[in-house]
């Protein structure tokens, strides 16, 4: 049984309890009300005043547990309004602290995503050099930079500086039929291909935020409904 259940069911047992009361309060006084009325009309014979000492005070005693009852049922809806707005408010905090969460995580994941995508493309640069070269020499001359930009961190750029010849400061030359220089090309394929196996794993991951998102907003909103139609 949920707490908001159990809410609801004592919410209904207190207000039989005061329906009860107030009942008693208003039969009370309709049978003040007759008293007067007969005395009015002459059709009072005769009337006991201890009953009516009695009535009164049962009539007075209705009023002050009903006033009491009212005022102790102000206090808790006071305090139960408190209650929700604190909860609502906690919720709020909560809700935009994970919402903050996501987008910087959204954001990371994107900035990841477009670096991956803008060193794929210098990449693909290069490797579009590589092969003019290859349909017209068995030679290719890079820089030490253009070496570093092509293979990255994925393979150590000196191993690949010392299978080429220097022609100059700096500059280099390969003979395409170099197994080795080969053999790096093809680690470097195998490297390019993995970023982009993790940019797909990346949108992934923005996707599973996403949802995150959604699923959170509506059990939010579902919560919001739920208080909102609440008896009282």
């Amino acid at each position: 049984m949920s707490a908001l259940y159990e809410q609801q069911i004592a919410m209904k047992n207190r207000r039989r309890v005061l329906d009860l009361e107030i009942d008693t309060y208003v039969k009370l006084k309709s049978r003040l009300l007759g008293y007067l009325t007969a005395a009015r009309e002459n059709r009072l014979v005769s009337v006991d005043s201890e009953e009516l000492s009695k009535a009164q005070a049962e009539l007075d005693l209705a009023r002050f547990r009903t006033n009491l009852n009212l005022m102790v049922d102000s206090l808790k809806y006071t305090n139960a309004s408190k209650d929700a707005e604190a909860m609502e408010t906690s919720i709020n905090a909560k809700l935009l602290a994970y919402i903050d969460k996501e987008v910087e995580e959204s954001k990371q994941l994107t900035k990841k995503i477009e670096n991956a995508k803008e060193l794929l493309k210098n990449r693909r640069k290069i490797n579009s050099v590589v092969q003019r070269y290859l349909r017209r020499s068995r030679t290719i001359t890079l820089t030490r930079e253009e070496i570093e930009t092509l293979f990255g961190d994925e393979i150590d750029a000196a191993s690949i500086v010392k299978n080429g010849r220097e022609v100059r400061n700096n500059v280099y030359e390969f003979q395409l039929s170099s197994a080795s220089f080969q053999q790096s090309f093809q680690q470097l394929t195998a490297q390019i291909d993995a970023k982009i196996a993790e940019c797909d794993n990346f949108r992934t991951q923005i996707e599973e935020s996403k949802r995150k998102w959604e699923a959170l907003a509506s059990k939010l909103s579902e919560i919001l409904t739920q208080i909102q139609h609440i008896e009282i």
